[in-house]
């Protein structure tokens, strides 16, 4: 998958496979991640350890999803990809 220039929203991103997802994404030229996960402490301190962004999303929650794409979409429109690790929901922007 090429992900040169891609901004990638990672969900269930507080834990280590989360972590370890955004680590690899950001090294194989990703413009951008986000992080998404409910525990916004966790997931603001594991993105700030990793260098990109966190945000509380509750993947269970279709409004908080949507939020999260349409804030993800709204600040940077470029090429969006949505790594599921954790939702009840099918969505996909790519």
């Amino acid at each position: 998958m090429e992900l040169k220039g891609r901004v990638c929203v990672i969900t269930g991103g507080s834990g280590g496979i989360g972590r370890a997802i955004a680590s690899t994404f950001l090294r194989e030229g990703a413009r951008a991640v986000v992080l998404a996960d409910p525990h916004q402490d966790r997931v603001r301190a594991a993105a700030h350890e990793i260098g990109c962004e966190g945000t509380a999303c509750d993947v269970t929650s279709e409004q908080d999803v949507q939020h999260l794409v349409y804030e993800t979409l709204k600040t940077r429109a470029y090429r969006p990809l949505l790594f599921q690790r954790r939702s009840r929901y099918p969505w996909c922007i790519d």
